[in-house]
């Protein structure tokens, strides 16, 4: 039965007249009009997007002391100084703290936590194995060696010492 269908069908597409402009084009497929427009080319499928990684991005990430609660990122890039002796530390993106004195030309980073109670910012961290803190309190403050003003008062303590200083935003 599936024979004489098929028969019939090619019987069927060699009758079909052709047209003058059709000479030597292809015969078209069994039951397809000579005048169908070409199918569209398939669209190829895009390859699928990977699952994000699960893993965190390596490197060291600073564990907060219990009682620091680090705000989203620091108000302000603020810096501290102190004399006699000598130290300076700035205030880096991402609550790190970069600790200079004439010992330490290049400085050191530490990776620190931020807490506010209220206009005081405190930055907490270790250096050497021992607590480093820095608390900037607003209030004029004068550096002893010229007029020059800051408006934040700065306590220090580091290396089992308390230091004293004045603070300002960065330049």
């Amino acid at each position: 039965m599936r024979s004489a269908a098929l028969v019939g069908l090619i019987g069927l597409a060699a009758c079909t007249p052709a047209k003058p402009e059709d000479k030597g084009a292809p015969l078209p497929a069994p039951g397809v009009s000579s005048s169908a427009a070409p199918l569209p080319a398939p669209k190829p499928t895009p390859a699928p997007t990977p699952a994000p990684s699960q893993t965190p991005a390596p490197g060291p990430r600073p564990v907060p002391p219990p009682t620091a609660t680090p705000t989203e990122k620091p108000a302000k890039r603020l810096q501290a100084l102190g004399t006699e002796p000598f130290w300076s530390v700035e205030v880096l993106p991402n609550w790190r703290l970069k600790y200079v004195t004439p010992d330490m030309l290049n400085g050191v980073v530490v990776s620190s936590t931020e807490k506010r109670e209220g206009d005081v910012i405190r930055y907490a961290a270790r250096f050497n194995g021992r607590p480093f803190t820095l608390t900037f309190t607003p209030g004029k403050c004068g550096d002893g060696m010229s007029d020059v003003v800051y408006p934040y008062a700065v306590v220090f303590v580091h290396s089992g010492r308390t230091d004293r200083g004045c603070g300002r935003p960065q330049r």
